[in-house]
């Protein structure tokens, strides 16, 4: 397993900056796209990967949603993970857009898409704890159950 170089710290930076996002709870969504049995080539997995980034990058609504780089890449699975500021139903929603909005293109390439959220915790740090610090501790936990879904479908994968 192989993880990019990039600041998961930098990248979620706006959604802790964000002027009236202080109180909004923190989303991650995962969506899994699937090729059976696995993907024809290389170049086709890149080019599927290319077009269903733009694809989610339209389902977000605020410039403090983030689709993450490229992360978690099996010999079936494409993981794509998206931190945004909401909670329940605005993950209900961001799942609902994802789905609605790939379904033709999920279809036509003969792909199988799975999309989820988990709602991950408040974007206030508690009383006294600087927001820098507490910015490095919720990457550092986005980053954990990011490895743990990666590592959950490679395991699956395997079988």
């Amino acid at each position: 397993m192989t993880f990019p170089i990039f600041s998961l710290r930098n990248l979620l930076a706006p959604a802790f900056e964000k002027k009236g996002l202080a109180q909004s709870p923190l989303m991650l969504a995962v969506t899994e796209v699937s090729s059976p049995g696995s993907w024809q080539s290389n170049v086709t997995r890149a080019e599927q990967r290319r077009i269903i980034g733009h694809l989610l990058q339209g389902c977000l609504h605020s410039d403090s949603d983030v689709l993450l780089p490229k992360m978690g890449v099996t010999r079936e699975q494409q993981l794509f993970f998206i931190v945004a500021a909401t909670g329940q139903i605005g993950g209900e929603a961001i799942c609902k857009r994802i789905r609605e909005n790939l379904a033709e293109h999920i279809q036509q390439a003969g792909l199988t898409l799975s999309t989820s959220y988990r709602v991950l915790g408040m974007i206030k740090p508690p009383a006294g704890e600087p927001l820098e610090e507490f910015r490095d501790k919720a990457a550092a936990n986005i980053e954990a159950i990011m490895k743990q879904e990666i590592s959950l479908r490679m395991v699956k994968s395997e079988q």
